[in-house]
This record gives structure tokens, C-alpha cells and sequence, in this order.
């Protein structure tokens, strides 16, 4: 199935945590299908977005198989894609392993 996220958060700019919570959630409950996420149309999308739409699902360590096979993301602006892969994804797939006081800053800082 393809996700415009355009039309799922209705706007061209992704920067709401809570917009991107909601992707999140519809992300977890269909993960079990091919989920192609189409970026294409957004014209801004911050890290606080990503975190909270894609990020946080790798805290769940029983999700990670089905994201790597699942979750393919499209037309998300090469930077972006980068920070995605190459920050975000790997800090949560290690977060059971950051100290607690890191992890209290990491989540305080988020919000």
C-alpha cells in the first residue's frame, strides 16, 4: 500500500510530532503489508516529524525485522533520507543501550 504523507497529515509540510505520532500508529497497525511512504509533495519536513512518524518505531526491537522488510520510504529529499538513516533509525535502534539520564534528555529535548 502507498502512503502519500501529504494527504495523511493534509498539509505539505511535515513538522508536527503529532501528526507524525498518528502516522506511526497506522504504520504499527499495517506493518504486516508493504507500506511505501511518498514523501513527494512535502515541501518542509523536520526531524521532530521523522522521529515521531518512523524513529520511534525501532525502539520496538520485535518491529525492526518487519520495518527493514516493510517500510520503504519514496521521495523524501536526499538530506532528510540521510539524517532518517543514518541518525535517527540508529540512535533508536540502540536506545535500550543509552544510559538513563541520556535517554531523559533525549526524550525532553524531542518535545
Amino acid at each position: 500500500m502507498t502512503i502519500k504523507v501529504k494527504d495523511f497529515i493534509n498539509s505539505n509540510i511535515a513538522t508536527s510530532g503529532e501528526k507524525g505520532y498518528k502516522l506511526q500508529e497506522f504504520i504499527k497497525q499495517n506493518l504486516v503489508n508493504k507500506i511505501i511512504l511518498d514523501f513527494e509533495g512535502i515541501e518542509l519536513v523536520n526531524s521532530h516529524f521523522l522521529r515521531r512518524a518512523i524513529g520511534e518505531l525501532y525502539k520496538q526491537k520485535e518491529l525492526i525485522p518487519m520495518l527493514e522488510k516493510n517500510l520503504i520510504i519514496k521521495n523524501l529529499e536526499e538530506d532528510d533520507l540521510e539524517i532518517l538513516n543514518k541518525r535517527i533509525v540508529p540512535l533508536y535502534k540502540d536506545y535500550k543501550r543509552v544510559e538513563k539520564s541520556q535517554q531523559d534528555f533525549f526524550d525532553e529535548i524531542q518535545d
